[in-house]
């Protein structure tokens, strides 16, 4: 199935096995809905394709889109469905000796927050020059004042739709 499915719809699912000897099973149907989307709704979507950025909607209606980017095919970005959960204005990772300010986790420790910044919390102008391409250690990263306009504008619990 290759198809972009909307919100607050029906589908029909008809599919079939076929081994690799060849061999069939017998075709099953299924059906299945979509969650209906409110035109007032704010929802975040991360596209981590040839050219990685964030969208976010109201509704069906896009309000912003942001260049960013996700992990490296060595820590890569969690795909599926998110909720945001808590956030905060600044951090600093011992692990990776970096920091970044803006942050909101939408999944355990995968977060949206800015491009990192070193011990002497300058940003790292190496890292700010890879956004929109695969960079990071699996979270979403921002130029700043994008992670601040969405550190200050999408609301807790905010549906996060991650994909390539």
């Amino acid at each position: 199935l290759d198809q972009v499915l909307d919100f607050g719809a029906n589908y029909t699912v008809k599919a079939q096995i076929v081994s690799e000897h060849g061999e069939k099973s017998n075709p099953i149907e299924f059906q299945f809905a979509t969650i209906p989307l409110e035109e007032e709704r704010v929802w975040v979507e991360v596209i981590l394709g040839t050219e990685q950025k964030v969208v976010v909607y109201k509704g069906k209606k896009v309000i912003k889109t942001m260049l960013c980017s996700g992990g490296t095919p060595d820590e890569p970005t969690i795909l599926g469905t998110y909720y945001i959960q808590d956030r905060g204005t600044e951090f600093f990772s011992q692990k990776y000796k970096e920091g970044a300010t803006y942050w909101i986790r939408f999944q355990g420790n995968y977060l949206f927050h800015s491009v990192p910044r070193d011990e002497n919390w300058v940003i790292k102008k190496e890292e700010e020059d890879k956004i929109g391409t695969p960079a990071s250690h699996g979270c979403i990263r921002l130029v700043e004042s994008d992670a601040k306009w969405l550190y200050e504008n999408i609301p807790q619990n905010t549906m996060v739709i991650i994909h390539e």
